[in-house]
Order: C-alpha cells, then structure tokens, then sequence
C-alpha cells in the first residue's frame, strides 16, 4: 500500500487544492471499494492522476454550495470522455419520431412553490445504473412513473425497465 501512495504522489509534483497525501489514500479507498486493478504501474498512475483531478473538480464544485453535491463513485478515475464512450448512448433517438405531440393541460391559477425536495418527502427511488442497456428511453419512463405513482398511492415501487424494454419489441433497443 505504501508503494501505491509513493507512486501516486510522485505523478504529482504541483499541489492542487486537495491534499496530495489525502488524495494519495483517497485513490487506495477508491481502488478498495470499487475494486479497481489495473494492468500496469503506467496505467495505475494515469488513473491516479484522472482521479486526482476529478477530486479537485468535487471539491470545487461542492464549495459553491449548489442546490446538489458531487462525491466518487465508480467512475472517478475515467475522463469525461472516457465516461461517455462507457456510458453515454449514441442512438439516434429522433429516428421513428412523428408529430405525436399532445398538448397538455392549460396555465393554472395555482400558485407553485418555487422548489420542491421530492428526496425529503420519500417519493424517489436510488438511482438506478442502465450500464450497456441502450434504452435510457426505460430508465426515464420509470424514473417519471414512479415517484409519481407513490405521490398518488402513498407506496414507493421500484419497477422493472427490464419489463418495459421487453414489452417495446425491436423499436431502438438495444
């Protein structure tokens, strides 16, 4: 462990705004957690020093006290990039699209309130990983259908995209 962090702090030689040592055993936790190996020293150290940037950008990012908060999951040691190639569909989505459009209900005379943590009212499921799946169309559906269904009900459900993708046919899925 001692020459992991050795290694991760050579690949730094300017100090960011996150500690270099913190950082060095952020990326061994990192690693632990998610189980993370990698091939060689070379590409332990690029994804140290990916990791190491997407800390800084967190850390960033968390001090401007916005309406979220960002943290390390999975995915931290990649490149934007590299995270869209992975995880980002490139479907043609407008491909079968018509004027199917329905224009919903008029302007209401209700006054709304200018925000709503639906998290604090218990209607929202974890979020949920598509991986490869391909049919983000599903995630969305059921990610709206849900906490719907339970503000409506009382009863939070997690539904299956597996089942509404099998339903759907051959129309884009992959």
């Amino acid at each position: 462990m001692t020459s992991i962090s050795v290694v991760f702090l050579l690949a730094f030689p300017v100090c960011k705004a996150v500690d270099l040592e913190a950082a060095g055993l952020a990326f061994i936790g990192f690693q632990k957690k998610h189980g993370k190996s990698y091939d060689n020293k070379e590409e332990e150290m690029k994804r140290a020093a990916i990791f190491h940037d997407n800390l800084n950008y967190i850390e960033e990012v968390n001090a401007q006290n916005l309406s979220y908060k960002l943290g390390v999951n999975e995915y931290t040691d990649l490149t934007l990039e590299e995270f869209a190639a992975l995880k980002l569909s490139s479907t043609d989505m407008s491909e079968g699209m018509g004027d199917g459009f329905v224009a919903g209900a008029g302007p209401t005379t209700t006054t709304l309130p200018t925000s709503v943590d639906w998290r604090k009212k218990g209607v929202l499921n974890p979020v949920k990983d598509q991986g490869y799946c391909g049919s983000c169309w599903a995630f969305s559906a059921i990610g709206a259908l849900e906490p719907r269904y339970a503000i409506a009900t009382g009863k939070l459900l997690s539904l299956s995209e597996q089942q509404l993708v099998d339903c759907a046919g051959a129309y884009g899925n992959e």
